[in-house]
């Protein structure tokens, strides 16, 4: 009968190699628990996707926002920035898809936003944001 003798140097190999296996599963698995756990606590909601257009009223100087189409957006989660300057609530006129004073609160397909301009510069922008995400909707620059 032979008998086999093993080499010092090979008597751990297999344990050594399941120690590691077990050790690269687990750091495997903190890291995804951690990245899920961090984007349910991050609280930021996703912005609103919304295809936006801007017509300038002739011989006014007021601007009109239409939406396009996308997402309901609820008015006051909307801020329009005009040539660097922050438009407040009373300068923001929502009409809906009839032309009517909106009153749902929201934004939806088909209405409008008017914004009455105190003064047209030569070149001008308009930029659109949704406050709770701080993602800027949209950007439009014309001639005045």
């Amino acid at each position: 009968m032979s008998r086999k003798i093993l080499n010092i140097s090979e008597s751990g190999a297999s344990e050594i190699v399941g120690e590691m296996m077990m050790l690269a599963i687990t750091v495997t698995l903190f890291v995804l628990l951690s990245v899920a756990a961090y984007s349910l606590i991050s609280g930021q909601s996703p912005a609103p996707i919304a295809s936006l257009a801007l017509t300038v009223e002739n011989g006014s100087n007021a601007l009109v926002f239409h939406h396009d189409g996308g997402d309901r957006i609820a008015y006051g989660n909307l801020m329009f920035i005009i040539n660097g300057v922050q438009c407040t609530s009373s300068e923001v006129t929502p009409y809906d898809s009839d032309d009517l004073l909106d009153t749902d609160g929201y934004w939806d397909v088909g209405d409008t936003i008017k914004i009455n301009l105190a003064q047209v510069q030569p070149s001008n922008t308009a930029l659109v944001y949704d406050k709770p995400s701080n993602t800027m909707l949209d950007s439009f620059t014309w001639e005045g």
